[in-house]
């Protein structure tokens, strides 16, 4: 049997398999192949991938960029600095603040 399957036949068997049950018992049950089960699977998490996703190594990442932004607003803090000041007078002011490295 070939035709196409809905979005919403398609929807209902990932989440069948998202709530624990296995390819092969969707595919007994549904009569869909199982491999393209696990080609709709594949498709799914490829979409779940996105940059917005909020994944472990997203958090992560956003952790590490926020201690960086967090280090240099405490370090613009130290010498005294506004925003609005060139960044010439920003680098002399870091040249005599405890940041500063040889």
């Amino acid at each position: 049997m070939n035709y196409k399957h809905t979005p919403n036949e398609r929807q209902a068997i990932i989440s069948l398999h998202r709530n624990g049950q296995s390819v092969a018992h969707i595919s007994l049950e549904t009569g869909v192949p199982r491999s393209t089960i696990y080609n709709w699977l594949k498709e799914e998490s490829r979409n779940q991938d996105t940059p917005n996703e909020l994944s472990l190594k997203n958090f992560r990442m956003l952790e590490r960029k926020v201690e960086h932004l967090e280090g240099i607003i405490e370090i613009l803090k130290t010498a005294g600095c506004l925003p609005s000041d060139s960044l010439d007078t920003k680098l002399k002011a870091l040249e005599c603040s405890p940041w500063h490295i040889l």
